[in-house]
C-alpha cells in the first residue's frame, strides 16, 4: 500500500507536469492526493520541502537508472537506446517534474538533473571506453527520447507522427554504428 508521503509526492509529481510550477499549490496537492492540507504540511511544512523530497525521491531513481547501464559496450548502448525511447514511466514522470522545478529557478533541481545526465555519459563511457561514442550515445538517446515524447503527445490528432521515429531495425542499425566506431 501506498504511503500518504508517496501519495503526496505523487500528487505534486502530476501537478507540476500538469499545470506547472506556478499553479502548483499546497492546496492542489492536497487535493489530488486526497488528503486534508494538515495532512500534507504534517509531511511537508513548506512547498520547498515537497520539492526537495521530490528531488531526492529523483535522485534515487537517477541513481537506478544509471546502475542499469553496467555490462558490455553492446549490452549498455543498447540498453540506453531502449530507455531513451521509452516515454510515461515511473522515471520519465520524475524528470519532467524536476524539469519543471529546474526552469523555474531551483537549483537543486537543476543539480539534480545535470548529475543524471553526467552519470548516464559516464556509465557508456566506462563501458565502451570511448569518449566519442558515450557523447553520440547520449545525443541520439536524448533525441530519440524528445522525438518519443512528441510522438506520444500527438499520436491520437497526429498518427504520422510515429513516423518520426526509427524502427526497430533502424534502431538496431543505428546501434551497431555506434559500436562500429569503438573498432576504429
Amino acid at each position: 500500500m501506498t504511503s500518504a508521503r508517496e501519495k503526496i509526492l505523487d500528487a505534486y509529481e502530476e501537478s507540476l507536469t500538469t499545470v506547472g510550477v506556478a499553479a502548483t499549490t499546497l492546496d492542489a496537492v492536497a487535493r489530488i492526493a486526497g488528503v486534508s492540507k494538515g495532512g500534507l504540511i504534517y509531511h511537508f511544512p513548506s512547498k520547498e520541502a515537497l520539492a526537495d523530497a521530490l528531488i531526492e525521491r529523483f535522485t534515487g531513481m537517477a541513481r537506478t537508472s544509471a546502475d542499469q547501464l553496467q555490462g558490455d559496450a553492446a549490452t549498455t548502448v543498447r540498453h540506453f537506446i531502449e530507455m531513451s525511447s521509452s516515454v510515461g514511466d515511473e522515471l520519465d514522470t520524475a524528470w519532467l517534474a524536476v524539469m519543471n522545478l529546474s526552469r523555474n529557478g531551483n537549483q537543486s533541481a537543476t543539480r539534480a538533473v545535470l548529475e543524471l545526465e553526467r552519470s548516464w555519459h559516464d556509465a557508456i563511457l566506462e563501458s565502451t571506453g570511448s569518449p566519442l561514442v558515450a557523447h553520440m550515445t547520449k545525443l541520439l538517446g536524448d533525441g530519440l527520447y524528445h522525438s518519443t515524447s512528441f510522438v506520444s503527445e500527438s499520436r491520437e490528432s497526429l498518427p504520422e507522427a510515429a513516423k518520426l521515429l526509427p524502427s526497430d531495425g533502424e534502431r538496431e542499425a543505428i546501434i551497431r554504428t555506434l559500436l562500429d566506431l569503438l573498432d576504429e
